[in-house]
């Protein structure tokens, strides 16, 4: 400890002799001074076995609070360059080649089903491709992409391209559309839109009083909700029926408006696509009543008739018919009136005495109708002949 103390005496005389300050006066009046071992090692080194090397000034001793290192060893830990560490919101391509390249997309929306023969569309946005050719492809029966439409995109994109492969023929028909880009052709997601016809048939003509209806397929139209809609005397459409298709498309929907009334109706039938309602060609059914009526009984030889009114069946083949032997057997021939109106005459067993069982049968839109039956009975014997 004491050759410590003596050492850090040493440090301060001489750090006052180089600064030009003198010791105290109480040395120069003879005072006792330090030890002498501290004093004679003012002009050499300390009493010590070991010699002390003088350190180097205060001042060249870092502070123990590190301060920035020297610029001579910042540049030994340089930053990368900017241009090699790109920000994350410059895509990857920017600092490889220097230019901006803009990711294209495409959207592509269809109505989903239509019309056979309608006008339709796909269209959407070629985003980061505006006034840019676009296109439309079409998927073939052999899986083959063939292209159809051509159009030019907006400035912001959008784009609209007509539908025509397939525009007569009912069934689905795949498409996508493309688009070219700096990376090369870019297609949206493929898309679906489905032609819908509805065929329809009835029977054309049904008893008054009989059920029937309306049968068909909607192509394109599974398990989809199909009516029936009827003219009437105005012009205007009303709905009447509702039905579902089947898998197939398969309807048959009853045709109950003027079920009980002569007379010729007016049908169509609908469904629902996302274009708007598809209807099928309209279709009629004729409701006839055929009405007979008989002189009840005549004498032998006498000519008689059948007579009557085929409503809903004017200008229309009529016969008459005979039961023999449980079978019917047809007899006379004619024609309606423009009313509907008919007489034919009764001669089978004209000249033989008996009850005849008849009907009249009326020809419509190619099916026969047939009257109640009608009964005539022959009396007396026949007239004999004068020579």
């Amino acid at each position: 400890m004491r050759r410590l103390w003596g050492l850090l005496f040493a440090l301060l005389c001489a750090a006052l002799i180089t600064a030009g300050v003198g010791l105290p006066a109480a040395a120069e009046e003879g005072e006792p001074g330090p030890p002498s071992d501290v004093a004679s090692a003012t002009p050499g080194p300390p009493e010590s076995p070991e010699p002390v090397q003088t350190p180097d000034p205060p001042k060249a001793e870092p502070a123990e609070s590190t301060p920035a290192a020297p610029d001579d060893e910042r540049d030994e830990e340089p930053t990368p360059p900017t241009e090699s560490r790109p920000q994350p919101s410059e895509p990857p391509s920017q600092s490889r080649t220097g230019t901006q390249s803009v990711a294209v997309t495409l959207t592509a929306t269809t109505a989903g089903s239509t019309g056979v023969g309608w006008v339709a569309n796909v269209w959407g946005t070629a985003t980061g491709a505006p006034n840019s050719e676009v296109w439309t492809e079409v998927r073939l029966s052999d899986g083959r992409w063939s292209r159809s439409q051509i159009r030019t995109s907006d400035a912001s994109g959008w784009y609209v391209i007509p539908l025509t492969y397939g525009q007569h023929s009912a069934g689905t028909q795949t498409f996508r559309v493309g688009v070219r880009s700096t990376d090369g052709v870019v297609y949206s997601a493929n898309v679906t839109l489905t032609r819908v016809a509805i065929s329809a048939s009835t029977a054309g003509a049904a008893p008054v009083g009989a059920g029937a209806n309306v049968w068909g397929t909607a192509t394109g139209a599974p398990n989809a909700e199909v009516w029936t809609e009827v003219r009437l005397s105005d012009g205007r459409w009303s709905r009447s029926q509702i039905r579902t298709s089947n898998a197939s498309g398969w309807y048959a929907i009853p045709l109950t408006y003027g079920q009980n009334s002569a007379g010729t109706q007016t049908f169509r039938v609908g469904t629902r696509t996302g274009a708007g309602v598809v209807y099928s060609s309209p279709v009629s059914l004729t409701r006839v009543s055929v009405s007979a009526t008989t002189a009840g009984s005549r004498p032998v030889g006498v000519t008689t008739y059948v007579w009557g009114t085929a409503g809903g069946a004017p200008n229309s083949p009529v016969r008459t018919e005979v039961l023999i032997g449980g079978r019917w057997s047809r007899s006379q021939v004619g024609t309606t009136s423009a009313t509907g109106y008919y007489a034919l005459p009764l001669t089978y067993g004209q000249n033989n005495a008996g009850t005849y069982t008849y009907r009249v049968v009326v020809t419509v839109h190619g099916r026969d109708i047939a009257s109640p039956s009608v009964l005539l009975t022959r009396t007396g014997s026949p007239s004999p002949v004068i020579p």
